[in-house]
């Protein structure tokens, strides 16, 4: 027998910041925020309540990652960085990702989103081409150029691994990202 917690870590020390107790289906639709936000928002906002109206920033990766959530976070004071893989009909986010085809390329506009019945908010979309796009949802940092990545690929020759460097230029915002989750 479990249990299961939902957690909220410092990405520089890795310190438990704080914990959530997953309780149940009926449980769950009883906690704060839910009416107003979603379940998964709300969880969110639970636990990153202690640093509401403080300014922080919450680095967060896809799991959280949602216009809705970031949109939430901005009218508690606190900033996001944000990975998006889903939930992205509020923003033009097929509209850039079609600009965005080769690496190194990027892409940032600011962007009005209007959920739950809430005034439309202005978050920031970037778009940053690796491998694959990354998309970003933020409603803080810079689109100026950030620190370099420096990417490896590994190729077998003939029986011996023959490896590649190459400096991959991205914006800062994808670099703080990056130095939390890659």
């Amino acid at each position: 027998m479990g249990f299961e917690l939902r957690t909220l870590v410092c990405g520089d020390s890795g310190v438990l910041l704080n914990m959530e107790l997953c309780e149940g289906k009926d449980l769950e639709d009883t906690k704060e925020w839910v009416d107003d936000w979603g379940k998964h928002t709300a969880a969110t906002l639970r636990l990153t309540k202690p640093y509401h109206y403080l300014g922080k920033t919450l680095v967060a990766d896809s799991w959280f990652g949602s216009f809705r959530n970031a949109c939430a976070h901005l009218e508690k004071g606190t900033y996001t960085v944000m990975n998006v893989k889903r939930n992205t009909a509020q923003a033009p986010v097929k509209e850039l990702l079609e600009k965005c085809k080769e690496r190194e390329q990027h892409f940032s506009k600011w962007v009005g989103v209007k959920v739950r019945g809430t005034t439309p908010r202005r978050v920031f979309l970037s778009i940053h081409m690796d491998k694959k796009p990354m998309v970003l949802v933020h409603t803080m940092g810079r689109t100026t150029e950030g620190a370099s990545r420096v990417r490896t690929k590994r190729k077998l020759v003939k029986g011996v691994n023959v490896f590649k460097k190459w400096t991959l230029r991205q914006p800062d915002v994808h670099a703080i990202y990056r130095a939390k989750f890659n």
